[in-house]
């Protein structure tokens, strides 16, 4: 005969009669089922009572724990954080070790698998070689220019911003593209600058003779294209400069412009 420990132990762990064990609950659906009260994981404190789960390195203070649980509108929580202060959190590692990932879908070898929309309110980047990293388009009103710029003998600044890579490493492709008139009918030269701080990336020159398309001009001086190689992540200052190299009439810049950066990991 089995013994009244023997039984006990067969009843809490349901090895011999298939048996379920339940807290807080007399029909448990599953071998092992808890029940508890909903709520959001705490933001500060240390009540014992959030959540309806938990996995502890140890019962005093500044130990790690794993807890569980289901909120008031019926959404599943994971929280890993400090036992005795909530409001110190700690990362969750899935598949450390190696192994797939799949959220909704069948199967299959990528790490990641997901079965519907992706949506983040931050970025998602890959790090390989070739991937790009980060996309910034900029407008007239990111740029802070409300009005069309026109100047003449001398080298103006007529658009600038400040990037801040987001990888230490990587190729930072630039493109700015603007809308732009010189009239006038005698002899003129000017030229585009584009600029990483100092260093000029690529330059436009535009030439227009002696009464060639009086009362209103355009040539190349837009777009500039240009790579700069990065290799601190250091913020970078990006210009954009026209001057005139020769003649008597104005340019202006029009205020529909378009700046696009794209950094490319390498």
């Amino acid at each position: 005969m089995k013994s009244l420990f023997q039984w006990l132990i067969i009843f809490l762990l349901g090895s011999e009669l298939n048996a379920q064990t339940g807290i807080n609950t007399i029909k448990p659906v599953s071998r092992f089922e808890v029940k508890g009260s909903s709520s959001d994981p705490s933001l500060s404190g240390s009540s014992s009572t959030n959540g309806v789960l938990r996995i502890s390195e140890g019962a005093t203070s500044n130990f790690k724990a794993l807890d569980f649980g289901i909120n008031r509108n019926r959404e599943s929580w994971i929280q890993p954080r400090l036992n005795s202060d909530y409001s110190v959190n700690h990362s969750l590692l899935l598949n450390p070790n190696g192994g797939s990932i799949v959220i909704g879908n069948s199967p299959s070898t990528a790490k990641l698998n997901v079965g519907g929309t992706i949506t983040a309110s931050g970025t998602i980047r890959s790090s390989q070689a070739g991937q790009l990293l980060n996309t910034v388009l900029l407008n007239e009103g990111d740029l802070s220019i409300s009005s069309s710029q026109t100047f003449s003998n001398q080298n103006k600044t007529v658009a600038s911003f400040n990037y801040t890579p987001v990888s230490s490493s990587s190729k930072i492709i630039i493109e700015f593209h603007a809308r732009y008139s010189i009239p006038g009918a005698s002899n003129d030269e000017w030229k585009s600058y584009l600029l990483v701080g100092s260093t000029v990336l690529q330059t436009q020159r535009g030439i227009w003779s002696l009464a060639d398309g009086a009362g209103g001009r355009g040539s190349n001086l837009f777009p500039l294209r240009g790579v700069f190689s990065n290799t601190t992540g250091n913020q970078i200052t990006i210009k954009i400069d026209v001057e005139e190299i020769s003649g008597d009439d104005n340019v202006t810049i029009f205020s529909d412009l378009l700046l696009t950066i794209r950094e490319v990991a390498q």
